[in-house]
């Protein structure tokens, strides 16, 4: 469930699977190499809605596309 923070909303690793389909370890990977921004917080990360539209804005690599 994501968190609301004042007017900022983050979601979890979970979350993140849920919304993209992606596997959570996916999420993990995309975000331990930095491909997704997030933070962590103690064992949990944290994607803001900022980040996540940010990674679909960009422009796929070469191999991505």
């Amino acid at each position: 469930m994501p968190i609301q923070i004042g007017e900022r909303t983050f979601y979890t690793v979970e979350d993140v699977s849920e919304i993209t389909g992606w596997h959570p370890q996916t999420v993990r990977d995309l975000l331990g190499d930095g491909r997704l921004k997030g933070k962590k917080q103690g064992k949990r990360w944290y994607v803001s809605e900022r980040n996540l539209q940010l990674y679909f804005d960009e422009e796929p690599q070469e191999n991505e596309a």
